[in-house]
């Protein structure tokens, strides 16, 4: 897990410093990008501990995850075909 969460973090964390606009592509590499994509790292962090904090969330994540699961099994086929 320690080794996973940068790995699945990261594309999370490139969505959203491209909707803040301090993405890659932001104009001019300087110091107030680099806090702007500092910041955006360390919310999501936040948002990510504070979740997990939540008492019964893993019941709520099985729950999305199993709800997500079976549309993509079952119903996307038919709509793709």
């Amino acid at each position: 897990l320690l080794f996973t969460f940068p790995i699945v973090f990261s594309s999370g964390r490139q969505i959203a410093e491209n909707a803040f606009g301090c993405g890659a592509g932001a104009e001019g590499a300087d110091l107030s990008v680099t806090a702007a994509r500092t910041g955006v790292a360390a919310g999501g962090v936040f948002v990510c501990f504070s979740l997990a904090q939540i008492g019964g969330f893993g019941t709520v994540a099985n729950l999305v995850g199993g709800v997500a699961q079976g549309t993509l099994a079952f119903i996307m086929p038919p709509l793709i075909a």
